[in-house]
């Protein structure tokens, strides 16, 4: 991938997450069973509110860490494996959270390989928060996915 500067980076990570909420929403209405559509709405709000922090995050970050360029970036390939998910209207549960946690990893992994590639100084620490958030929303997500 080319050089790309981070406050770029931070509008991929917001539409990553409004992509992601589009494509629960979508599923949802296709959705057959009542409990998955309750998970998928659930899921969509839950990738809405990471959009908005990050959307948060990108007005409040210092313009030292924002113009920050990056001559090597991971690429995501979770636009592909969501263009391959494909769900029958009679899904279950378990097959959307198995797509979600999927998904979320290659955020994870994204932001990883961001942190070990960046010098140390306040940008790995911004990356490194970055991860920590998306870290942390994975858990609550599994937590809250278990009622399910």
């Amino acid at each position: 991938m080319a050089a790309l500067q981070m406050m770029d980076l931070l509008k991929r990570g917001e539409d990553f997450h409004q992509r992601l909420a589009g494509y629960y929403q979508g599923l949802s209405r296709k959705a057959g069973r009542e409990k998955t559509r309750e998970l998928l709405d659930y899921l969509s709000q839950h990738e809405m509110h990471l959009g908005h922090c990050l959307e948060d995050y990108e007005r409040q970050a210092p313009r030292t860490v924002t113009g920050h360029w990056f001559q090597w970036v991971p690429d995501m390939d979770t636009a592909r494996r969501m263009e391959e998910a494909t769900f029958s209207e009679d899904a279950s549960a378990a097959e959307v959270i198995e797509l979600a946690r999927r998904l979320d990893g290659c955020q994870i992994q994204f932001y990883q390989e961001l942190v070990e590639t960046c010098p140390p100084g306040e940008l790995r620490e911004v990356l490194g928060g970055l991860l920590e958030m998306e870290r942390q929303q994975e858990r609550l997500l599994v937590r809250n996915l278990e009622a399910w």
